[in-house]
């Protein structure tokens, strides 16, 4: 990749809402980038460059001015360099998300404090990591702990809201949210680790995030299985009878109250057995309300089977969409077990490895918060699906943009530390205390 393209990336990750809609609505694209307002103020060669920028094209503008948010960019992108990319996925989710915000009660405490700590843990770990970018130093440690804090706000508020909002029955969706929180809350404790774990008192708390961590990819495991398991059980059923749909399937030999049930979606406006399972106009929860422990939603539910009829009335039936996004957060939920590997060395062995490594724990305690923001993402989306004002097609894509977030930040810290770059997997997997 040249440098002018490089920059042309850097250029759009930092462009505001409105400039990246105008580039990629169709009416740009057939008329060309040339015609965006934005670009059409790039006459000259940016400093450093050799040649103007090929895919910026100019035309005369109107004012004869630079636009402020172009301007804003490059000197962003000079400052964060690499990590400037991150921005390119948390931008699009952000664009995504934002029109759909306007979700849950401003009366009840918790959803207040749900969406309060849900609005800080996507903002604060993103500020964070370009802050540590920017200056190759850990941030103020003040400003670390209000950023742990409102994550830890939003995951608890967060569980507390799922007794509340999923019914009993739906168990598929009521895992789908409890693997959201204890994903969370195992990134958070992997980003402490590389704080606090230098420190004897520290010690016993990364054993209980330890725990939390393989207790979360166990259910994230868990539930991809058992979706996979139920789809390809309804397929299997549908092709016996030929009707198969998507969703998990009551094949014509079903129980008279399973007949009835369907039945009685219709009565209360539900769509027909012919609406895909992922669009907006499938009717769910038409069931009887029926409220979760806390000991369904994190421990039953991880072997739980529901009926046929809460099958057909759940928000996340076995289809390949669900499929799909259920084994993409298991393999991410298999990356949180990686501070096992940390929490073996003690806080003797993590004082030696930040005194060995400074550069490589300090990004590390960051790149799990983003991992967190990643997380969050996804549960927002999985929200959005339950409030129908998304498809489980579009969640899903959403929630694999998200997940670019980290792992573009692998790449801008490999960029900035070329040094690493040999030995990062051995750093991830076996870190050496010997230095």
């Amino acid at each position: 990749m040249n440098n002018n393209h490089f920059l042309r990336l850097l250029l759009v990750a930092h462009l505001g809402a409105h400039d990246i809609e105008a580039l990629i609505s169709p009416n740009v694209v057939r008329r060309g980038v040339a015609s965006v307002s934005m670009t059409s103020s790039m006459r000259s060669t940016p400093k450093g460059l050799s040649s103007p920028l090929p895919s910026l094209a100019p035309t005369e503008p109107k004012d004869g001015s630079i636009k402020a948010s172009a301007l804003t960019s490059l000197a962003a992108t000079a400052l964060m360099g690499p990590f400037s990319l991150t921005f390119l996925p948390y931008i699009a989710c952000l664009k995504w998300g934002l029109p759909s915000t306007k979700i849950g009660s401003w009366k009840s405490i918790t959803s207040i404090g749900h969406r309060m700590g849900g609005i800080g843990t996507l903002i604060l770990p993103l500020f964070l990591s370009a802050l540590e970018a920017r200056t190759q130093s850990h941030v103020p440690l003040a400003l670390y702990a209000i950023t742990v804090a409102t994550a830890m706000a939003n995951l608890g508020f967060g569980a507390a809201l799922i007794t509340r909002k999923v019914p009993a029955y739906d168990i598929p969706t009521l895992r789908a949210f409890a693997v959201g929180v204890l994903l969370g809350t195992a990134f958070l404790g992997s980003s402490l680790l590389f704080v606090a774990g230098p420190s004897k008192f520290y010690e016993p708390f990364g054993v209980l995030f330890g725990a939390i961590a393989v207790y979360a990819a166990i259910f994230a495991c868990s539930d991809a299985l058992q979706h996979a398991r139920l789809f390809l059980r309804s397929k299997w059923t549908s092709e016996a009878d030929g009707s198969f749909e998507g969703v998990t399937k009551v094949s014509q030999k079903s129980t008279q109250a399973a007949m009835g049930q369907r039945d009685l979606q219709s009565v209360r406006g539900g769509s027909s057995a012919a609406v895909s399972s992922t669009g907006l106009g499938r009717r769910h929860w038409f069931l009887p309300f029926e409220r979760a422990s806390f000991k369904d939603v994190f421990l039953t539910n991880l072997w739980k089977q529901p009926t046929v009829e809460a099958l057909e009335a759940s928000v996340s039936p076995p289809n390949g969409v669900v499929v799909f996004t259920t084994s993409m957060t298991a393999a991410f939920a298999l990356l949180a077990l990686l501070q096992l590997r940390y929490l073996g060395l003690g806080s003797a062995g993590m004082a030696a490895l930040t005194a060995a490594e400074p550069a490589f724990c300090r990004w590390s305690a960051y790149q799990a918060l983003l991992a967190v923001v990643a997380n969050n993402f996804g549960t927002f989306a999985g929200t959005l699906v339950i409030q129908r004002r998304t498809t489980q097609k579009q969640a899903g894509i959403f929630n694999a943009i998200g997940l670019m977030i980290p792992v573009l930040n692998i790449i801008a810290f490999l960029a900035m530390h070329p040094g690493h770059a040999g030995r990062f997997t051995e750093l991830l997997l076996l870190p050496s205390v010997g230095a």
